[in-house]
């Protein structure tokens, strides 16, 4: 048995103290409907990100199978590597990125620490 969707979501809303009634309205939904959709073991993704956008929170955290949806094309993609990294999950991106900063970051300290003691 997988993970229920649904209560994670809803637990994720409780959590960052979203409010159902405002999440509905903005969602163009109505409340009961939203208490529907957390009933949902398997929720779909599509709402999920919907849900996500609305309230600025990534679930690719909470459901890393789920696919990153491509803002420019406004679809859900099939993964992709490029450079041994999974270009459709937004957690590994992150990662990547944190990776190259700090490696960037230790490069610059060493070269001004060469530069100073010259």
């Amino acid at each position: 048995m997988g993970v229920h969707r649904g209560q994670v979501v809803r637990a994720k809303l409780d959590e960052i103290g979203v409010k159902v009634s405002k999440l509905a309205q903005r969602l163009d939904y109505s409340r009961g409907h939203m208490y529907k959709l957390f009933e949902s073991e398997n929720l779909g993704y599509p709402i999920i990100y919907k849900i996500g956008e609305v309230i600025n929170y990534d679930f690719s955290h909470d459901f890393p199978e789920m696919p990153v949806k491509r803002i420019e094309q406004n679809i859900v993609s099939e993964p992709e590597e490029v450079y041994g990294i999974n270009t459709t999950n937004v957690y590994e991106l992150k990662k990547a990125v944190v990776f190259w900063r700090d490696r960037y970051y230790a490069l610059m300290e060493k070269y001004i620490a060469k530069l100073e003691g010259r």
